[in-house]
């Protein structure tokens, strides 16, 4: 019997991709090896500007649904709701969130302003494009610089946490970042504390992970920037381990992050799986820094790191994925 094509969308790379990009590769395998098990044809496709070609491509395969891997378009983050949009125009069933999730969570701010309005604690920000938070101040505090749109930590590194005496300063600093990378950026509050990472699947948590920062010195900024996430041979990458185990007297506060992880996902509708990202600060406060609804499949990543510490092996995490995302009709099902 003929196997059903699923088709696999993942962002075009070429040889000048960096780490982050390149690293799509790695979810393709990890995708297309369980579809495979599965019993599918999987059929990968890089996505990029030329819609047209995505279109042909779906009408010649005719796949029995998507797999959605695409984070951004020819390296722009403000574009990944584009493949999502291409799917519901083909009318094709697909993997993940829906098109809205993608367009209001690609934009930094635009989330901050959604939970802002749910009384979801996020750090106060400063955008040169939408304004500032109604808590905004600038006197003499610290804050994290970052691109609008990106996601991955793309453009952060230690140099991206400033201090600054007044609001102006903050504005210069955000004016000199635009104009070096041609990129929207924005700031927001420096919360000294630790990360934690709530991701879910099927609307159901998974165990709560906490980014260590082990071996920095006491001068070093404790950031997941882009080298502990994607550089393998640097000392963030080797020094900022995973944990799934808290303390018992900690249970508030993990009950505290799944509780408002579920709120995100009502909040911003999401669907089959994300990743809602937190700092915790010295009083123990959880705030949300952002909502991930495309969380990177790789192996080595932090939401099969957290299915697995569930007990789920990878193929079975695809598969709930793919079960959760509604891509099969009620005769399929029966």
């Amino acid at each position: 019997m003929k196997r059903k094509c699923v088709m696999i969308f993942y962002d075009r790379i070429n040889e000048t991709s960096a780490a982050d990009e390149i690293s799509v590769l790695d979810e393709v395998e990890v995708i297309s090896n369980a579809l495979r098990q599965a019993g599918y044809a999987p059929l990968p496709f890089p996505f990029s500007l030329d819609i047209g070609k995505a279109i042909q491509a779906i009408q010649q395969h005719n796949p029995y649904f998507i797999f959605n891997l695409v984070e951004s378009v020819e390296g722009y983050g403000q574009l990944i709701y584009f493949a999502p949009a291409i799917f519901d125009y083909m009318k094709v069933p697909y993997t993940g969130c829906k098109t809205e999730a993608f367009f209001i969570t690609s934009n930094k701010v635009t989330t901050k302003q959604m939970l802002k309005l749910s009384q979801i604690f996020t750090p106060k920000w400063l955008s040169l494009s939408q304004g500032e938070s109604p808590d905004f101040s600038a006197e003499d505090e610290h804050f994290i610089v970052k691109p609008l749109w990106d996601d991955g930590s793309v453009g952060i590194d230690e140099s991206s946490v400033v201090s600054v005496k007044e609001r102006k300063e903050l504005l210069d600093i955000l004016k000199r970042a635009r104009a070096q990378t041609g990129k929207d950026y924005f700031a927001a509050a420096y919360i000294d504390g630790r990360e934690v990472n709530v991701s879910i699947l099927a609307g159901e948590i998974l165990p709560v992970a906490e980014i260590r920062f082990a071996n920095y010195p006491e001068d070093k900024k404790r950031i997941v920037d882009y080298k502990s996430k994607w550089i393998h041979d640097s000392f963030e990458y080797n020094n900022t381990p995973r944990k799934f185990r808290f303390k018992k007297e900690e249970k508030p506060l993990i009950d505290e992050l799944k509780s408002i992880a579920v709120r995100c996902w009502a909040l911003f509708q999401l669907k089959a799986y994300a990743r809602v990202d937190f700092r915790v600060d010295s009083k123990l406060r959880p705030w949300v820094l952002e909502v991930n609804v495309n969380p990177s499949l790789s192996k080595d990543g932090g939401f099969l790191a957290s299915a697995r510490k569930s007990g789920l092996s990878v193929n079975e995490t695809v598969m709930k994925i793919i079960e959760s995302s509604s891509v099969f009709n009620s005769e399929d099902e029966e």
